[in-house]
């Protein structure tokens, strides 16, 4: 190579030329073109430029590329010749600067003789320099992120970063995206060289979004991702993603939310925290003492017939009885609801049992237009009996059903006075319509359940709260005591008094019902129970009327439900 590299200098004699390049990155390879002009004379150039050529060579073989490219320049600007391009182009391979060593090659063909064999082979060498992939490594962190790259065609590559495999793709321009769920994209525009290596470390800068949560009382803890974050209210820009955010007060019960903070989004969490329900362990301790005590001694005195000595006793007996096992039996988690539930169900039996055994057991005996109830003793004592056993019925089937229902006292006051409701309300009609004594314990039984019937009804599309039914209840026997005391104004008999009562009635439900149709739904006393249904119902109360036997306007409570 080094006599055809002589060869070449002592036979080729090309005047200097000018190419002009504007890239920055060809600064090295416009040297050649920067040549200073001297005084020597052509056999002292001559002369000059062997010199350095050979010396350029010596520099090559010893792996001093850089020394050799400057000797090979100068003795190209002492004496121009195309051989200086092809060995400066393969000092450049050896640094691995190939882009200048394509650039040298392709000068050398361009100022060579094209048929000439080195001229072929460095139009091969450049083809294959041209071709090497650039080797692009891309660090971030978090590690993970997806890379790509696309020019003005199309994408060129993918993959992940922080990988050991490079993205590998030729010489060119480029825009490198850098994208990860959760994060800010990175977009560079970046320039390659033939079979370079690109490093790149880039950090990942989180998408936001706020979160802010309002806690009552004021004194509730807010933990977020069980971090203590603030006290009553918090508010900051979080990274996206899902959250965790439990809050804490003394003597309420915790709630946990869960938040989900999208990019540029606004999140708002408003928890009032609620006390926890109340036991109603101690109202069952009471009521069991004082019911089984009552209920003992009266049925051991219809019974077994004893005096009032004996009746004391087993009352005593029974309400010991009564309170050591809802001492015992009756756990501390029971909550009024299911305590107001359980009673009313021991009640509600209890009066069952009674009009059915009163209806059984009983004669109705008529003398003229009067009536009366005929009981025997032996009557009277399964009466008795049917009385106990429908309260302990009750009692039996509320203490399986109360873990299923879970029950608030709203719940268990709906259903308590919708059975009393029903009650009265047979009561009345029974009155109003002067039916015979042997129908009044079945329309008292049909009112009952009728009306237990409907609570149950109005409990499966609506949550009324305590505060609520207290009002109507008392809408309704206002309007009782309001018709009956109408009628005395009017004189009226005793017949229209029962009219003006039912009439009563009817008007003081619908009104306080009418009246309090907002309440709970501004109010919080049963929001936090979720027992029922969050759809939003209406009820409406509608009544209408019949008329009895004697042509009187009889009215009719009823209720419209909107779903």
């Amino acid at each position: 190579m080094r006599r055809f590299l002589v060869f070449c200098f002592a036979c080729v004699l090309l005047g200097a030329t000018s190419i002009a390049r504007g890239d920055d990155t060809e600064e090295q390879a416009l040297r050649v073109d920067r040549c200073t002009e001297t005084a020597d004379t052509a056999a002292k150039a001559t002369k000059i430029a062997s010199q350095l050529y050979d010396r350029g060579l010596v520099l090559y073989e010893e792996g001093d590329y850089d020394g050799a490219i400057d000797a090979f320049v100068d003795s190209y600007c002492a004496k121009p010749h195309p051989a200086a391009f092809y060995n400066i182009a393969q000092s450049y391979e050896r640094l691995l600067k190939f882009e200048l060593s394509v650039i040298y090659f392709e000068r050398y063909i361009a100022e060579s003789d094209p048929a000439a064999p080195t001229t072929h082979k460095a139009s091969l060498r450049a083809e294959v320099l041209r071709q090497l992939p650039a080797q692009i490594r891309v660090a971030t962190v978090p590690a993970g992120a997806t890379v790509t790259l696309s020019d003005p065609a199309g994408l060129r590559a993918r993959g992940k970063a922080n990988q050991d495999a490079p993205l590998e793709v030729v010489q060119g321009k480029y825009t490198m995206q850098v994208r990860m769920p959760g994060f800010e994209d990175i977009t560079r525009e970046i320039t390659t060289k033939p079979g370079q290596p690109y490093s790149y470390y880039l950090r990942l800068e989180a998408q936001t979004g706020t979160l802010q949560v309002t806690a009552t009382p004021s004194n509730s803890r807010i933990f977020l991702n069980d971090r203590l974050v603030g006290v009553g209210a918090y508010q900051d820009t979080l990274p996206v993603g899902r959250y965790e955010v439990v809050l804490e007060a003394p003597g309420r019960e915790p709630k946990t939310e869960f938040a989900t903070i999208k990019a540029g989004d606004a999140s708002e969490i408003s928890v009032e925290l609620k006390a926890p329900p109340v036991s109603g362990r101690r109202l069952l301790l009471i009521a069991s003492t004082l019911g089984l005590g009552v209920t003992g001694g009266v049925a051991m005195s219809s019974i077994f017939g004893q005096d009032s000595a004996e009746t004391a006793a087993s009352s005593l007996a029974a309400a010991a009885v009564g309170a050591g096992s809802a001492y015992y039996g009756i756990p501390e988690s029971t909550t009024r609801g299911d305590a107001w539930f359980m009673i009313e169900s021991s009640v509600i039996g209890a009066v069952e049992g009674a009009l059915l055994g009163s209806f059984f057991a009983c004669d109705v005996e008529s003398s003229g237009s009067a009536q009366q109830t005929n009981c025997s003793d032996q009557e009277r004592k399964a009466i008795t009996a049917a009385t106990l056993s429908g309260g302990l019925f009750g009692l039996a089937g509320s203490a399986i059903a109360h873990k299923r229902l879970t029950l608030s006292t709203g719940d268990a006051a709906v259903l308590g006075s919708s059975a009393l409701i029903g009650l009265s309300s047979g009561a009345l009609l029974y009155a109003v319509f002067d039916s015979d004594l042997r129908i009044r314990d079945p329309i008292l039984f049909s009112g009952l359940n009728f009306g237990l019937v409907a609570g149950a009804g109005i409990l499966a599309t609506n949550k009324v709260s305590l505060e609520r039914m207290a009002i109507i209840d008392l809408g309704g026997v206002g309007g009782v005591l309001g018709g009956a005391l109408l009628a005395q104004a009017f004189k009226s008999g005793s017949e229209r008094i029962q009219h003006f009562s039912i009439l009563g009635l009817v008007s003081g439900l619908v009104g306080a019902t009418f009246l309090t149709r907002d309440m709970d739904e501004s109010g919080d006393a049963t929001k936090s129970e979720p027992t029922r249904s969050e759809t939003a119902h209406s009820l409406t109360p509608v009544f209408g009327g019949t008329t009895d036997a004697q042509g009187n306007f009889v009215p009719n409570l009823g209720f419209s439900i909107r779903m």
